[in-house]
C-alpha cells in the first residue's frame, strides 16, 4: 500500500528535515497523533539543539504525555 505515515520502532529512529523551521518568537503549532505499542517512555519528538531552546513531547514513567 502507498502510505505516507513515518513509523518507528523505538530504536535509533528520527526523521530530519534539513536546516529546521524557523519560528522565531511568534505562535506557532504543533499536532501529533502518537499509537504507543508497549509501555515505552521518553521523548519522541523534539525540536531544537540544545535544551535551553528545546521543545519535547514525551512519555514518562507512568504513561503521561509532557510538551516541554
Amino acid at each position: 500500500s502507498n502510505s505516507t505515515a513515518l513509523e518507528f520502532d523505538g530504536v535509533g529512529d528520527k526523521a530530519i528535515v534539513g536546516d529546521g523551521i524557523q519560528i522565531g518568537n511568534g505562535s506557532f503549532t504543533v499536532e501529533a497523533w502518537v499509537r504507543r505499542n508497549s509501555n515505552i517512555q521518553g521523548t519522541f519528538w523534539s525540536f531544537g539543539e540544545t535544551s535551553d531552546n528545546q521543545l519535547k513531547l514525551s512519555f514518562d514513567e507512568n504513561g503521561k504525555l509532557h510538551f516541554i
